[in-house]
């Protein structure tokens, strides 16, 4: 799997400079096409579409590569990895890491939209029971209204792999720059699934509908131009009464979680 989205990946970044070649961009505009985030969320729980995976800590080293081509849109690729902090989650091999996923995707604003798809690549190292069905591997795409009161911003991801099913996502978002160095902001969302993708991650025979709801509160604080620091608290729930309570052997028993936890990254 790792040579499949390296091997994507590599033919993304060649299809786009052969785009830069023939866009004639000048040099100082060269210089600023790409840029990187690297950053480890430090939480409490690993808290996933309305699922908890894990009630304990966990370590989220994240990374990211933007192409940004201006008018004509962004691609980009993501990496993510889960750590387990301790071993109650019973993922204790490739020392505590449990999932690693990639993503190659592009983005670009039309008009008062930015729209967005990408592809994403889930796989699951400590996992060797005979039964698993492997990687998983979904469709994103989505779009928010760029303004500067609140954003409503939505979701699509199609899994075609595993769950054959769709989980869609809804919200709203708001960011506030408090001083030069500080922003804070708040996002509330709703997230619902069709009946193969509630039926799979849920052991549930439910009709398509409604799965989750969560608030969030976050911040960021720029320590220089290139370092920063975040925090972040939230709340989940589960909202459709056939799936609480239902808690396949890998998830966790929680209807909702207060779960939270820091940020620590850096850009260039």
């Amino acid at each position: 799997m790792k040579k499949i989205a390296l091997s994507r990946l590599f033919a993304s970044l060649l299809t786009a400079a052969l785009f830069i070649a023939s866009t004639g961009f000048s040099e100082e505009e060269a210089k600023n096409l790409f840029s990187a985030d690297l950053y480890v969320d430090c939480y409490s729980a690993y808290v996933w579409r309305g699922m908890v995976l894990t009630d304990e800590p966990v370590w989220q080293p994240n990374a990211s590569v933007d192409l940004n081509l201006g008018d004509y849109g962004r691609f980009f690729t993501t990496f993510f990895a889960n750590f387990n902090a301790t071993t109650r989650a019973n993922h204790n091999h490739c020392g505590g890491i449990d999932e690693i996923d990639y993503a190659l995707g592009y983005e670009v604003d039309v008009s008062f939209l930015t729209l967005g798809i990408a592809h994403t690549w889930y796989t699951y190292p400590s996992i060797t029971d005979s039964q698993y069905e492997g990687s998983s591997r979904e469709i994103n795409l989505s779009a928010e209204i760029a303004n500067d009161y609140v954003v409503p911003f939505v979701e699509v991801n199609v899994d075609y792999a595993r769950a054959d099913g769709v989980y869609a996502l809804a919200g709203l978002r708001k960011e506030m720059q408090i001083v030069d160095q500080l922003m804070m902001g708040a996002e509330v969302t709703l997230g619902g699934g069709t009946n193969p993708y509630t039926e799979y991650y849920f052991d549930n025979n439910s009709k398509s509908g409604l799965v989750d709801g969560a608030i969030a509160i976050y911040s960021q604080f720029d320590i220089t131009d290139n370092i920063y620091i975040g925090a972040r608290i939230a709340y989940m729930a589960l909202l459709d009464n056939g799936i609480q309570g239902v808690y396949p052997e890998d998830r966790h028993p929680h209807d909702q979680m207060i779960w939270g936890g820091l940020t620590f990254g850096i850009t260039f």
